[in-house]
Order: C-alpha cells, then sequence, then structure tokens
C-alpha cells in the first residue's frame, strides 16, 4: 500500500488559556464543534500541538495565515470556551528522543463505543494527567477527500452491521493523525493509547508504530504541516513513477535495499525537522468489504471486513471527537487561566470618545462616550494590572482634546480644566509628558518641594467667619468622622476666623513670636502648639489690632476668641478646649512652606476659571522634604473637599455653557478614605457644573461601604482583576445585573492591562465587555490612534497668567 500526504501551508500559531474555573458544558462543546470541523474544511488543514513544560501545559493551534485560519481559532476557542491568542513565532516541537504515532489495526470483530453522554473535554484532562514535563503530542487534521468519506462510510457500515447513529455519517468529519514525542517508548505508547482509548465513540483498534518499526514503504510522501518554518512543501521521491507500476514485492525489495524509505522514516525526518506531517491519503483504492453470499453456482462466498480504507495513521473522526483536545480547562496542570473575549457592544465602536483598547476576536477598536463622562468613570484593580495607564491615557486624551478640539458632541474641547491628583509621588512625569508632549501647558504644585507653587486650601471668597468655617470643614472631611467634632470644631473655626480676620503678619511681629506667620501656624499657636504664653501673646495682639481699627467687622471677628481668652478663661479651662485639636493643626504644619505665604501659591478659582491643566502631588518628592502617609491622606483629603467648594462657588451651569473640569486620581482610598460626601456630591450633583470624575482604586475593600457605593455607582466602571474574592464576587454581580452572566473567575482570570468594561452611551448601559486596554507607543501614535490625525503638534507659546507676581508657564512656575 502507497500513501500520500495532503500539501498545505499552516504557518500561524495561536496559544488557548483558560477563560474560568471549569470546562465547559459539555452539549455545548458538541454543538459548538461543528463550527470548527467547517472551518478546517474551509480552509484545509490545521494542527492541535500540546506541550508539557516543567510546571504546566500549553496548548497550541496552527492554521494558515489566512481569514480561514482565524476562523479556525476562533471556533475553538469558542467550542471550549477558551481565549485564542496569536502568537508572533511558531512554537517549535521539543527535542525528544522517541516519537510515535497511531496506526489503525482494526480486528475482525467489530468494537463498540457511544459518543452519548461523553465529554469532549474529559480527553484533555486525561492528557494532562498523564504527560510528563517534555512530552508533546500532535493531532493533524484536514478536509477529508470525497473517496475517503465514501470509503469508510462503506467500511463501518459493513462492520457496525446497519448501525445508522455514528460519527463516520456527521457532514463535518476531519481527517487525523495523532503524533506524540517522549523519552521511552513506553512513555510515549502508554500516552497515546490512552488518548485513543480516551477519544468519546471513538471504535477503531489501534496500535502505537515508532520510526525504525517494520512498515509499508512510503512511494510518495509530502509534507505539509509546519511548526516551526512558514511553509509547506511536498517532497517528490524519485521513486514515485516506479512505486505505482511496480507491484508491492518490487516495492518491498526497493526498501530492503534501502532506495526507498519507509513511511516512519519520512515522518520522523519531517518530525526532526519540526514539522508535523498531515494525515497521508491512500494512492491505491482500498479493498473493499463483502457481506456473506451464494454464488451464481450456489457456493457460499465467505464475508470479509475489507481493508483499512485510509492510510495506517489516517482516521475520519467527528470535531466533537477532537475539539476536547484543545480544552485548557485542566486545573493546576495547564497554564494561567484567562477571561473569554466577548464582541464589544456596536454603540462603544462608535468614535463617540476616547478609544479605551480593543474588544472580540477582530481586536475592534473600544470607546467610552464623552457625553456621558459626567456621570465618572471608575477604574478597579490591584497593583500591577494597567489602570495607572488606563487613568492616564483618560488624562491625555483630555489634553489632546484641549489642545486639538474636535468640537464633536459631548466634547468641551479647550474649555475644561483638569487637575490630577498624585498621592504615590512616583509617577508625576508619567501625567506631565502628556501634557508637554502634546503642547499643553500645566502647573505642577507639589507638597514636597517649596520651588513649585502651593494651592490655597482657605478660600478666598467670604467672610472670616465662612473662610474659617470652610477650613475646618475641609479637616472634618480629612481627618475623619468622630476626630473633630464639637469643642475641636468650635476652636478650630474660633482661632481660625480671628486669624484671618486680621494683618496676620503684623500681629504675629507685636506678639514677637519666631516662625512663620501663617494661618495654620497661628491656629496652631492660639491653640496652645507652643504654650499658653505664646496663645496669650498672639491673641493679645490680633484684639489690640482689630480695636485699633474700629472697625466693627474686624471687632466682631475677633469676638470668636472671647471663650478662650477673654475675662474668666484661664490656662487650664484653654487647655481643656483645645487640646482635642492641636494634634490636627500640628499634623498639617508637617507641609512646612505649603502654608507659607513667602510661597508663590494660587485658589482653584483661578484654576478653574482659566481652564488650567493642574497636576497636585501630595506624596513625596524624590530629594524633597518628607512628607509622611498620614500628611498625604489628609492634605489630599482636603485639596479634593477645597477643590469642590470652589467648584459649588465658580462653575455653576457650566454643563449648559458647554465648559467643563476633569478630576482624575489614581487613589481614590487617599481622597475619599472617610467619607463619602465629596465623591457623593460629584457622583450626584456635579453634572451641572460640568464636573467629570475619573477615580481609581486598588483595593475597594479599603474603601468605606458608602465610598465604595459611590464608585461602583459611576456610569462606566473598568473592572480590572482583583485577588479578593469578596471584591471578585461583586464585581461578578454588578456585571450581571443587565441579564449576561460573570462569574468571580472571569474578574480573577484578567490578565494584565485588560478589563472587563461596563459603560454607558447616551443614558443607556451596555453589555459589559473584556476589553484590551490601549498603551500608546509615542505621543504622535497616541494622536494618530485617538483619531486626531499624523503627526505632533508644535508646543503652543506658553501663556502668562499673573498669580502672586509668579508666571504660570508651561511646565511649572518660572
Amino acid at each position: 500500500m502507497f500513501v500520500c500526504m495532503a500539501t498545505s501551508a499552516v504557518n500561524q500559531a495561536w496559544q488557548l488559556a483558560r477563560t474560568g474555573g471549569t470546562p465547559p458544558d459539555k452539549d455545548a462543546v458538541v454543538q459548538r464543534a461543528r463550527p470548527f470541523g467547517a472551518a478546517i474544511a474551509h480552509a484545509g488543514s490545521a494542527v492541535l500541538l500540546l506541550v508539557r513544560g516543567d510546571k504546566s501545559l500549553a496548548t497550541y493551534l496552527l492554521t494558515p495565515q489566512t481569514r480561514s485560519g482565524e476562523q479556525i481559532a476562533s471556533s475553538l476557542a469558542s467550542a471550549v470556551s477558551a481565549r485564542v491568542q496569536p502568537l508572533d513565532e511558531m512554537p517549535a516541537l521539543p527535542d525528544t528522543s522517541v516519537v510515535g504515532w497511531l496506526e489503525a489495526q482494526p480486528r475482525d470483530q467489530a468494537s463498540r463505543a457511544t459518543q452519548w453522554g461523553q465529554d469532549p473535554t474529559e480527553v484533555a484532562q486525561l492528557v494532562r494527567r498523564v504527560m510528563e514535563p517534555g512530552q508533546w503530542v500532535a493531532v493533524s487534521m484536514r478536509r477529508p477527500t470525497n473517496g475517503e468519506v465514501r470509503a469508510t462510510r462503506r467500511w463501518f457500515r459493513h462492520r457496525l452491521q446497519g448501525t445508522v447513529t455514528h460519527y463516520s455519517n456527521e457532514a463535518e468529519t476531519l481527517t487525523v493523525s495523532v503524533f506524540g514525542g517522549g523519552d521511552s517508548r513506553d512513555a510515549v505508547s502508554g500516552l497515546l493509547s490512552q488518548i485513543a482509548a480516551s477519544l468519546p465513540g471513538f471504535d477503531v483498534e489501534t496500535r502505537v508504530t515508532f520510526s525504525g518499526s517494520k512498515a509499508a514503504p512510503a512511494g510518495l510522501v509530502g509534507v505539509g504541516v509546519l511548526a516551526g518554518s512558514v511553509a509547506a512543501y511536498e517532497t517528490h521521491h524519485p521513486a514515485v513513477g516506479v512505486a505505482i507500476a511496480v507491484p508491492l514485492a518490487g516495492a518491498a525489495a526497493l526498501e530492503a535495499s534501502g532506495r526507498l524509505p519507509t513511511r516512519g522514516t519520512m515522518i520522523r525526518r519531517a518530525l526532526a525537522s519540526g514539522m508535523v506531517p498531515l494525515p497521508p491519503r491512500r494512492v491505491l483504492p482500498p479493498s473493499p468489504p463483502r457481506a456473506e453470499r451464494t454464488g451464481k453456482d450456489g457456493e457460499r462466498i465467505q464475508a470479509r471486513p475489507g481493508s483499512w480504507p485510509l492510510a495506517p495513521q489516517s482516521f475520519v473522526l467527528a470535531p466533537a471527537m477532537v475539539v476536547g483536545l484543545g480544552s485548557p480547562h485542566a486545573g493546576s496542570a495547564s497554564d494561567a487561566s484567562t477571561t473569554a473575549m466577548r464582541q464589544a457592544p456596536v454603540a462603544l465602536l462608535d468614535d463617540i470618545g476616547p478609544m479605551v483598547g480593543t474588544a472580540g476576536d477582530d481586536n475592534e477598536l473600544v470607546h467610552i462616550s464623552s457625553a456621558d463622562l459626567w456621570s465618572g468613570v471608575a477604574v478597579i484593580g490591584i497593583p500591577g494590572t494597567g489602570k495607572t495607564t488606563l487613568v492616564q491615557n483618560l488624562w491625555a486624551w483630555n489634553v489632546l482634546e484641549r489642545v486639538r478640539p474636535s468640537e464633536k458632541p459631548g466634547r468641551a474641547g479647550k474649555h475644561n480644566a483638569i487637575v490630577a491628583f498624585e498621592t504615590k509621588g512616583d509617577d508625576v512625569a508619567g501625567w506631565q509628558k502628556w501634557v508637554a508632549g502634546l503642547g499643553d501647558l500645566s502647573v505642577l504644585s507639589e507638597v514636597g518641594d517649596d520651588s513649585t507653587p502651593a494651592i490655597n486650601v482657605i478660600p478666598e471668597e467670604g467672610t472670616p467667619s465662612e473662610r474659617a468655617s470652610a477650613l475646618a470643614n475641609a479637616m472634618v472631611y480629612a481627618f475623619g468622622d468622630g476626630e473633630i467634632q464639637g469643642r475641636s470644631y468650635e476652636a478650630i473655626v474660633s482661632m481660625a476666623t480671628a486669624a484671618l480676620s486680621c494683618d496676620l503678619r503684623a500681629a504675629w511681629d507685636e506678639a514677637q513670636l519666631p516662625g512663620d506667620a501663617n494661618p495654620i501656624n497661628a491656629i496652631h499657636t492660639m491653640l496652645g502648639g507652643y504654650g499658653d504664653e505664646s496663645a496669650m501673646a498672639l491673641a493679645s495682639s490680633i484684639v489690640l489690632q482689630a480695636k485699633r481699627s474700629g472697625d466693627q467687622d474686624h471687632l466682631d471677628a475677633v469676638q470668636s476668641l472671647a471663650p478662650y481668652f477673654g475675662a474668666g478663661s484661664t490656662p487650664s479651662n484653654r487647655r481643656t478646649l483645645t487640646e482635642s485639636s492641636r494634634n490636627k493643626t500640628k499634623l498639617l504644619l508637617e507641609a512646612g512652606t505649603w502654608w507659607s505665604p513667602s510661597r508663590s501659591r494660587f485658589s482653584w478659582g483661578q484654576a478653574l476659571a482659566e481652564h488650567w491643566a493642574v497636576v497636585v502631588n501630595t506624596g513625596p518628592k524624590p530629594g524633597g522634604r518628607h512628607v509622611t502617609e498620614r500628611l498625604t491622606d489628609v492634605l489630599s483629603a482636603m485639596l479634593l473637599y477645597s477643590l469642590r467648594d470652589a467648584i459649588q462657588r465658580h462653575c455653576a451651569g457650566w454643563q449648559r455653557e458647554g465648559r467643563s473640569v476633569s478630576i482624575f486620581a489614581d487613589e481614590l482610598a487617599l481622597l475619599a478614605k472617610n467619607s463619602p460626601e465629596v465623591i457623593s456630591w460629584i457622583r450626584d450633583q456635579g453634572r451641572a457644573y460640568g464636573v467629570r470624575p475619573v477615580f481609581a482604586a486598588q483595593y475597594p475593600e479599603k474603601l468605606r461601604d458608602d465610598v465604595r457605593m459611590a464608585l461602583t455607582g459611576f456610569s462606566t466602571v473598568f473592572w480590572f482583576r482583583q485577588n479578593v474574592p469578596s471584591i471578585a464576587t461583586g464585581a461578578a454581580a454588578q456585571l450581571s445585573m443587565g441579564g449576561t452572566t460573570w462569574t468571580p473567575a472571569d474578574i480573577v482570570n484578567l490578565e494584565p492591562y485588560a478589563a472587563i468594561l461596563l459603560a454607558t452611551v447616551d443614558g443607556q448601559t451596555q453589555p459589559p465587555v473584556p476589553v484590551r486596554t490601549y498603551r500608546a507607543g509615542s505621543v504622535e501614535q497616541f494622536i494618530v490612534d485617538q483619531g486626531y490625525g499624523a503627526g505632533s503638534r508644535e508646543p503652543a507659546e506658553p501663556a502668562v497668567v499673573e498669580t502672586s507676581g509668579h508666571p504660570y508657564r508651561s511646565g511649572g512656575w518660572q
């Protein structure tokens, strides 16, 4: 018997990964396997390759590098609930000392097996249990010829004596060969034999043949499937013309003389070259089966089973018998799980706002709606998952829109003040690079760097009493419930009202006090932070200044000091009334020159009115003043509170006017750890003021329940990977509210820079979709990818705005 191996180019590799904790439903696998078989029939060929490493097993699919090849990969992924990722290189077959393959060796008496009720993915479970490190299995598949289909069905019909339900009768059958490699014949034989035994419904007896085993000559051999190079080829042996005409005895003589290689030799050579042969075809037709009958002369003609209708190492199988090998669901032996990619809702494919990544097998570009940004963007994920990159990409898109206004609906263009809160201190450059690269202007304010301007936490508008109350309320928000209340709150308001009503520098000098004359230091002094004598001296100086001025408002303001320094007060009484407040102002003074009038500064009001881009670093500054974690927490929260206060004062009606203020924070826990007040206001009322928040959180469980509810209540939520069961369960529950099914495993198994997006478009919640979040290679590429044209924009001439004598310029304060 002579065989011919089909020729086909298989030069694209895909790797499969789990998308959940459990295998898919067995009935779904059988149903979805049919398109897989149809896709191979259309493309011509494919190979499943399993390679066992020291700790895990990798599953690959090799296809033609065509659209048909992509359909094969997509169909297999759908069938076994896996994710396929294209690879840049073809995987190489491991270098093993023994290579074997399955060959048909049917007995006269047919064996029977059934597919009914069997789980196709069980074969993958078995393979992963029995495979040893260094072993591999390759299943090459191709479209069967019409002759193969007819001959196989005829052979099985005779063999099974009228059985109608059989896999050979299915429409999308495949011609398959199974190869394996390892370090010993026993190991490879055991592996391949168990695979044959586990294929659901497979009812052909087999043996395992190795290179060097006695086998029929190859005659005409073509090697088609490449697993290490790029194209297939067909080897035309010089003896081909002779082999077809010469009887088998002559071919055997050629084989014995070494001039005609055996089938095993040719397979071995192909595999040694890193190539997996496609299932071969018979050249000479098989002897057909024959039922027992009576001849013309009445003689009894015995039945015969007929010869195996295919080449010995070729089998016709149903797709459901094969796809199970591609299932990567096999517990600890398999590679890491990932989340299944799904197609994005159509509404997210239009240019409705910033492009945030790709989705689905076709890598379609996904956008979120700029018109819905007022209702907030939440980015939630543990460190290292890519959430910071996403937040800064959204910042960069806002910068780009400021510099190159698109004038599309829902976009504020240059009428957009943008503020970024950096709390870790290690990624200030990440915010600034986009401003500088895109040609915008920005100001950097760092608590730990005296050369940068400070931001007025105390509002400049209002009476001393109103301004003092705003400061005290910011402190209450920052320090949390119960920290500042009752007498403590009243003491801070009283001291702040007095300090803000006078010429503090003059009062400080008159009291002959050392140190800096700033409101926080004055409040701390009058609270007894430097002793009762200093407190009395400053309070007396402020009261005397008011009396000399004769201004009634001034006199009314200093009346707030009477309960502490008036008639009948004593050092003991003062200490009782003020001691719970002093540790709060003491912490604030750790910010050093941040409060000093000698340091350049600006107000939130000015930044909003003139649509500035502001980066605030409340974290440590390399080489700068030490900033403790506690101070970062408190100052961050006070700055957010004071920003909200300034928005209420300056931004009423901004949404109606097409103006906005976009707020970015990479770690919400430091801005709103103790109270939901500001976050809830932003979500519920910020829209009318043009507020568009983008807030990220690493560990939502660190947030108060009401803060976490406010954050996850934003209309657009990106869920990056989580590793806390309760958080993953909550995320899955939120994603499933719209009717689609999500599990905690979908959250846990997300890869880095992948998130599940729950978005809103025109107020309508869209079905959740896994997204590979966008990462720009360069500023120029970012401009193009976001749809703003090619090339980079030359930076504009820096605008100059006078603030306290310090011009605001690109890159900082000059």
